[in-house]
């Protein structure tokens, strides 16, 4: 995959910013880990550097999830809740 960086572990659970990127240098996730567990919002990237991907995290994925073409043009919306799919998803 790619290189990482910013990977930082206490007491053998994930903790803190992490960041991976895709070969060429550009940035492929972000996002944060708190006590071995995802929090927050995470992003993911296309390698030509677009945004893929975004949505939060508590208790597993929560709220809106988008995912967007390469081109960066949205076409996709989900909602969850404590990692569940709720709703139907919507296509664009």
């Amino acid at each position: 995959m790619g290189l990482k960086i910013n990977q930082y572990k206490k007491n053998g659970k994930k903790e803190g910013l992490w960041k991976i990127y895709w070969e060429n240098g550009k940035l492929f996730i972000i996002g944060r880990y708190k006590n071995g567990e995802r929090v927050g919002v995470w992003k993911e990237y296309w390698m030509n550097g677009k945004l893929f991907l975004r949505g939060g995290y508590k208790n597993g994925k929560d709220g809106v999830w988008k995912e967007y073409d390469n081109k960066g043009k949205l076409w996709r919306i989900g909602k969850f809740k404590n990692g569940e799919g709720v709703g139907v998803v919507k296509i664009l």
